[in-house]
């Protein structure tokens, strides 16, 4: 039978049907015409034309017989062909549906697997490449030896999985970590400008920080890696959103379930062996604390976890981790079993200062004089190649030094530059020496005003010292009770050893943890006006948490006028406008200040006061903030508290 698959065969077969009816029509109309005219006729006029056979009536109905039938299989053909179009529109319509059925179930698929991965609740600023981590790297140039030690060992299939670089404070080590990390996310050498083979990726990064309390907390560390590295290993989606549903708390729960069902066995259970290599940074892990007793020996667990990556065959999987080289760390890692320690801990001994260190030193102190004397406008040949590698030398082999002292150059002008220069060259020799004279330019020489200096030094560069999380510059100054612009003033004076925001609401942090460790130490820090005793700052933010709580919390914080309402229907922005930055701090993080106070919870009748005033009130405040696993954790301390010190 015929196909008529083009628009122009059907034109054609409508036109060999009209012919074909047409015709048909002429025949019959022939043959009534010819049967009418012979009826007309006499009887036996008829019969004579019949036996002469005149009208040749059985060959006239025969071919009427066989137009018929030829107009009935071209309608048979049109009828199969519009069966055929309805049945091929029909799949054809099937397919479609099937295509956005599945394309809707994927989108279903993929919005369940991204609410399981959201559970996780990963701390993205701790992790590289957030904007608290946006700091700068290596100079090109420096660091050679040791980065080309960390890119051969990350290459090194038979190397150890675990490489520790340990250093003093301000030896460059978080920098290093920034590096690396840089480096493998965007398959860069560490060297040169070639590209690391393919295989080579970021798994994860964690930079710990003790002045944050999600990152320096171990429970987040393993949740952070697992959302990261599921980005760089969709093949692992399926096996870590099995493992999120199966095990609900996993985000919070031990340190071993997390390990196993966030990374280990999704890495392990992977259908094929993969040719890549995936690195983890752990940037200060000494910094890494929950702050419970129960938890002392979590970086023990966070080490020996770690070392269970060589048990993996599907992909090789390589952990950088830098430190400071303290007696607890160095405990940890020899408490690892001896073939373990053997296999997975190389330790880096390049940052006690040599030769290749001093001329790193020189290469920034050079490059970052450049900057100023660009900046203000120098002659060429400033400060001169003596005082550079002068300067270079007072750096004594720290990169923290190098740098503080060129910010502290920086924020000169053509008018006072040499003055500061030579502050830094006539003072003490090392760190300290240089965050002294930094702190003494903002003094004025007049006694009253500099106490009033040391007395706002001490009320807010001391809060931020000891605050939990970073705060903003104006939701800092509301808590402490200083006014907005005396708070600017004295940042001002300070760029040299603080990060400062571009306006008043993103967070305010120190550079570098040294000038923490120098402000609080006083046989280090030995102007009094600046040294902070850390018991009497935590005393002070405990009660100027009370006391804005006091203020602010009532019944109804958010006017929802419903008891009923859900805490999801609620919009942050209400949230926001009804309990600003530093109430919600406050509400959150007053236990952590008096436990790490000199009060003694249970003589204190300020405390007795606040709770029976509005205990319910933060309650309410904790709840409208998605905060009440926090609230309960508090309760707890609080008990456990009050117990110890009754």
């Amino acid at each position: 039978m015929s196909s008529y698959s083009t628009p122009e065969d059907r034109f054609k077969l409508g036109l060999r049907l009209r012919e074909r009816t047409i015709t048909l029509y002429s025949q019959v109309l022939e043959y009534q015409i010819r049967l009418t005219k012979q009826l007309s006729r006499s009887g036996l006029f008829q019969y004579m034309r019949d036996i002469a056979t005149a009208d040749d009536w059985k060959e006239m109905l025969t071919e009427i017989k066989c137009t018929d039938k030829s107009i009935e299989d071209i309608l048979g053909d049109w009828s199969k062909k519009t069966v055929q179009e309805i049945h091929a529109e029909l799949t054809s319509m099937k397919h479609e549906v099937e295509r956005q059925l599945n394309i809707v179930l994927d989108t279903i698929n993929t919005q369940a697997a991204q609410d399981q991965l959201n559970t996780l609740h990963p701390v993205s600023r701790a992790a590289f490449g957030s904007y608290e981590q946006a700091r700068e790297t290596c100079l090109v140039g420096t660091q050679v030896p040791l980065l080309q030690l960390i890119q051969d060992w990350s290459n090194d299939a038979q190397g150890e999985p675990i490489l520790w670089l340990q250093g003093m404070a301000g030896t460059g080590k978080s920098t290093i970590a920034r590096t690396v990390a840089s480096a493998f996310y965007n398959g860069t050498s560490l060297l040169g400008q070639e590209t690391l083979p393919n295989e080579a990726c970021l798994g994860g990064s964690f930079f710990f920080d003790h002045r944050d309390e999600d990152c320096r907390n171990p429970r987040k560390l393993f949740p952070t890696l697992a959302r990261d590295l599921v980005d760089v290993l969709p093949e692992i989606q399926q096996s870590l959103c099995d493992g999120i549903r199966s095990h609900h708390a996993t985000h919070a729960g031990s340190l071993d379930g997390q390990w196993k069902h966030l990374i280990f066995n999704p890495l392990k259970t992977l259908k094929t062996t993969l040719p890549v290599t995936i690195l983890f940074v752990l940037d200060a892990l000494d910094e890494c604390q929950a702050g419970t007793r129960e938890d002392q020996d979590d970086i023990s667990d966070i080490l020996a976890l770690l070392s269970q990556v060589r048990e993996l065959t599907t992909v090789r999987v390589r952990v950088l981790i830098t430190s400071r080289p303290e007696i607890h760390m160095r405990r940890r890692f020899n408490e690892m079993p001896e073939e373990i320690r053997d296999e997975t801990v190389y330790k880096i001994r390049h940052l006690d200062g040599d030769g290749v260190r001093a001329d790193d030193i020189t290469r920034l102190v050079e490059y970052r004089l450049w900057e100023v004397r660009r900046k203000h406008d120098l002659p060429r040949d400033w400060p001169g190649k003596e005082r550079v590698e002068k300067l270079a030398e007072k750096a004594d082999g720290l990169f923290i030094y190098a740098a503080t002292a060129c910010r502290f150059l920086s924020m000169a002008n053509r008018k006072t530059i040499e003055d500061r220069l030579g502050r830094i060259f006539d003072g003490d020799v090392g760190l300290d020496g240089m965050y002294t004279r930094i702190l003494q330019l903002v003094l004025t020489g007049e006694v009253d005003n500099d106490q009033a200096i040391s007395d706002l030094f001490k009320q807010v560069v001391g809060s931020i010292l000891v605050l939990s999380i970073p705060l903003s510059i104006a939701a800092l100054s509301r808590l402490v009770e200083v006014e907005l612009s005396d708070t600017r003033w004295l940042m001002g004076h300070l760029y040299s050893v603080l990060e400062m925001p571009q306006g008043d609401h993103g967070p305010v942090q120190l550079l570098h943890l040294s000038f923490r460790d120098f402000l609080l130490a006083s046989q280090r820090c030995k102007d009094s006006r600046f040294w902070i005793d850390e018991k009497q700052a935590h005393r002070n933010i405990y009660q100027y948490c009370l006391k804005i709580m006091s203020n602010a919390l009532r019944r109804d914080i958010c006017c929802l006028e419903d008891p009923g309402t859900h805490m999801t229907d609620i919009k942050p922005s209400v949230v926001h406008e009804s309990l600003p930055e530093q109430v919600q701090y406050a509400c959150s993080h007053w236990v952590d200040h008096l436990q790490q106070s000199d009060i003694v919870a249970s003589d204190d009748t300020v405390l007795y006061d606040f709770l029976r005033a509005h205990f319910v009130h933060w309650l309410e405040a904790m709840a409208v903030m998605g905060r009440i696993p926090i609230a309960i954790m508090i309760l707890n301390n609080l008990i456990t508290l009050q117990v110890n010190t009754s």
